[in-house]
């Protein structure tokens, strides 16, 4: 299970909004039609404004595959650079339930549990902002089948 298409779609729009006001405020530097300081100023924080909250937005490619009597959960932000490839390895038989919290478009988290020692303990949040609602019914019935045959 995962959402590649949907990941890339997200980073595909992002990019070229991002190239877009780059353009608009470069043609607005050396255009002399466009030359004025409010629309240098709106492209500007525009530009800045898209790319932070692409950074923070919480946009991940998330992969989970079952190896074993484990479940492997991959996951990376989206944002090409400084990329972080972080990796969850949870034995099927302690994963107990999971939570999802935040806004669906922007920072919103996948919250794994599992018992340890006999306790719930819970796992960093997993940003899945950039799970569409196919991707959201293919991980409900992924988690449901893993419970189902676990038991």
């Amino acid at each position: 299970m995962n959402n590649k298409k949907t990941a890339s779609n997200i980073q595909m729009i992002f990019t070229f909004l991002v190239v877009l006001l780059i353009a608009l405020f470069l043609c607005s530097l050396t255009v002399e039609l466009l030359t004025y300081a409010w629309l240098q100023w709106i492209s500007g924080i525009v530009m800045i404004g898209a790319i932070v909250t692409f950074m923070s937005g919480g946009y991940f490619y998330c992969e989970m595959n079952t190896s074993g009597d484990d479940v492997e959960v991959k996951f990376y932000n989206v944002f090409p650079f400084g990329r972080e490839y972080k990796m969850f390895r949870i034995p099927i038989a302690a994963l107990v339930k999971y939570e999802i919290k935040g806004n669906r478009f922007y920072r919103r988290k996948l919250v794994l549990f599992q018992t340890s020692s006999g306790q719930l303990t819970r796992y960093p949040p997993i940003f899945i902002a950039a799970f569409s609602k196919q991707d959201m019914r293919d991980f409900k019935l992924y988690y449901d089948a893993l419970k189902s045959n676990s038991k």
